[in-house]
C-alpha cells in the first residue's frame, strides 16, 4: 500500500489545476453528494439481495448434498415397522454427517402424504425426534421441494421446535418421482446473524462515500477553491484507506488472494491512470470513479469469501455446487473428463474429547491445508464436518496416487509436531465413466463408497493391532 500513496504524492507535485467557479464548484459537489446518496441507496440494495442469494445457496448447497446421499426407492418405502432395520440405520449415519455441520439445527427425511401434506420420515435428532407419520410444518419452499424443485424459506416457519428457515431438497425415486424430501434447518437468529455480517462490509463503505460528500459539500461552500484542492489531496488517501479496509475484510490474506489474485494489480493499474491533469472538479471526478472501480473488486471478493471455508481456508459447499453444475453441464455436452477424491478424518471425535475442540479445528485445518497442497486450492472443498472432497478434471490414476502419496508424506510431517494427536485420514476415488455416468452425484457416491471401505479397513487393521 506504501506504493500506491507514493506514486499519489509524486503525482500531486506537478498537479496545476485550472480555475473554476465558486458557483460552479458548489453545484458540482450538491449534485454529487445527490449522486451518491443515490448509489448508496442502490449499492445496499443490490448488496442485501447478494448477500441473501449467497446465504440461501449455502443453504440449499447442505441439502442438496445430503439428499443425493439418499435411495429414493429405499427411503420412500420406509414404514414405521422399518424404524431401526439396517436400511434405516444408514439413513440415521448419513444424515448424522452433516448433523456435525455448526450452522445446522436439525437435519430430516419428510415425504408427501397428498393433498399438500407431508409427514416426517427420518429424523436423526437423538433428543427430540420426530416420529415417522407425524405432521410437518407446510412452508412454500415444501411444497416446491414436494414437487421436485429444492427451495429455501424466504420466511422462518415456527414448530415445536423452534424458529427456523428451512432449506429442502427432492429425493428422486427410480421412476422420477419424488420419494421423500430432505429438509435442514437453520436458526432464524443464525440466518439474520450471517445478512448482517456479510452485509457491514457494504454498509461501511456506503456510509462513507455518504459521508464523505457530505464533507465536501459543506466543505466547499466554505472555502470554495482552497477547499476543492484540499479535498482532492485527503480523497487520494481516502482511495489508499478504502484499499486497506478491503484487505482487512478478510479473516486471512490468502482468501483474498486466491479469490482475486489480479486485484492489486487492477487497482494499481486504476490509480496509474490518474493524470494529475485539468481542474479541480475534473480530477475528483477521476478520483471518485477510481473508487467506484474498486468497489467493484469488494463485490468480486465478497463472492470469493461466500465461497470460503473460514475455519480451513480451502473451498467450501457453496463452492463445490457451482463447480458440481459446470460439471454437469460438460457431462450433458459430452465433454467431461474428471475424478472424485474423498476424505474423512478418522477419529476426530476422540481428539475432540480429549484435547478440545481447539485441537480438533487444528486437526482440520491442517488436514484442509495438506489435502489442497497435495491437489491444489481449487480443486479442494470441505463439504462436511470432517470431510474433505477434491474434483480433478483431466487426471490419471497414477497421478491420483502420486498425490496421495504426497498427502501421505505431508500428514506424517505433520502428525511428527502434533502434541495432540494423530491426524488420519480414510481415502477413496472414482473416475467418471461416460458409458455408465449421467451425472456427478454417481461418481460421489462411487468414491464415498471407496472412502468407506477404506476407513473399515484402516478401523480392522486398528482392532488387530491393539488385540
Amino acid at each position: 500500500m506504501t506504493s500506491i500513496k507514493e506514486k499519489y504524492k509524486e503525482k500531486r507535485k506537478n498537479v496545476k489545476p485550472r480555475s473554476v467557479t465558486a458557483q460552479y464548484v458548489v453545484l458540482f459537489s450538491s449534485l454529487l453528494l445527490l449522486t451518491n446518496i443515490i448509489l448508496g441507496i442502490v449499492m445496499y440494495n443490490q448488496s442485501r439481495a447478494t448477500v441473501l442469494e449467497l446465504v440461501r445457496k449455502n443453504m440449499l448447497s447442505i441439502s442438496n448434498t445430503a439428499a443425493e446421499l439418499m435411495e429414493g426407492d429405499i427411503i420412500g418405502s420406509f414404514t414405521a415397522e422399518d424404524v431401526g432395520s439396517p436400511e434405516w440405520q444408514e439413513v440415521i449415519k448419513s444424515l448424522s454427517v452433516f448433523q456435525k455441520n455448526n450452522d445446522i439445527e436439525y437435519i430430516y427425511t419428510v415425504r408427501p402424504t397428498g393433498n399438500g401434506n407431508f409427514e416426517f420420515l427420518v429424523d436423526p435428532d437423538p433428543v427430540n425426534p420426530g416420529e415417522i407419520g407425524e405432521e410437518v410444518v407446510v412452508t412454500d419452499a415444501l411444497l416446491k421441494a414436494g414437487s421436485g424443485t429444492a427451495s429455501v424459506d424466504r420466511e422462518p416457519a415456527q414448530d415445536e421446535w423452534g424458529n427456523f428457515y428451512s432449506s429442502y431438497s427432492p429425493v428422486f425415486d427410480s421412476e422420477g418421482n419424488v420419494a421423500a424430501i430432505v429438509g435442514v434447518d437453520f436458526d432464524a437468529n443464525w440466518y439474520e446473524a450471517q445478512v448482517r455480517e456479510h452485509m457491514k462490509p457494504a454498509i461501511i463503505i456506503i456510509l462513507f462515500f455518504v459521508f464523505l460528500c457530505s464533507l465536501i459539500v459543506f466543505t466547499f461552500s466554505r472555502r470554495m477553491l482552497l477547499r476543492v484542492r484540499l479535498l482532492n489531496s485527503q480523497l487520494s488517501e481516502m482511495a489508499v484507506n478504502v484499499d486497506e479496509l478491503i484487505t482487512q475484510l478478510s479473516t486471512e490474506e490468502h482468501i483474498m488472494l486466491d479469490a482475486n489474485p489480479g486485484m492489486y494489480a487492477e487497482i494499481n493499474e486504476y490509480h496509474s491512470e490518474f493524470s494529475g491533469e485539468g481542474d479541480e472538479i475534473e480530477m475528483l471526478s477521476s478520483r471518485l470513479q477510481d473508487m467506484q472501480e474498486e468497489i467493484s473488486l469488494y463485490k468480486s471478493f465478497a463472492h470469493a469469501r461466500a465461497c470460503t471455508d473460514a475455519l480451513t481456508g480451502v473451498r467450501n459447499t457453496t463452492a463445490y455446487t457451482e463447480v458440481k453444475e459446470n460439471i454437469n453441464q460438460k457431462i450433458s455436452a459430452g465433454k467431461a473428463d474428471f475424478a472424485i477424491i474423498l476424505f474423512d478424518i478418522n477419529y476426530l471425535k476422540k481428539i475432540n474429547d480429549h484435547y478440545g475442540h481447539a485441537a480438533g479445528d487444528e486437526v482440520i485445518r491442517g488436514a484442509g491445508h495438506l489435502i489442497a497442497e497435495a491437489f491444489g486450492h481449487f480443486a479442494t472443498f470441505r463439504v462436511g464436518g470432517d470431510e474433505f472432497l477434491v474434483l480433478e478434471e483431466s487426471i490419471s490414476e497414477d497421478e491420483i496416487k502420486s498425490k496421495l502419496a504426497l498427502l501421505e508424506s505431508g500428514v506424517s510431517q505433520f502428525n511428527s509436531g502434533s502434541s495432540f494427536g494423530t491426524l488420519s485420514l480414510s481415502t477413496g476415488y472414482a473416475f467418471f465413466l461416460p458409458e455408465q455416468d449421467s451425472s456427478v452425484r454417481e461418481v460421489f457416491i462411487r468414491a464415498d463408497e471407496a472412502m468407506y471401505s477404506n476407513k473399515e479397513i484402516m478401523h480392522r487393521s486398528l482392532n488387530l493391532q491393539q488385540l
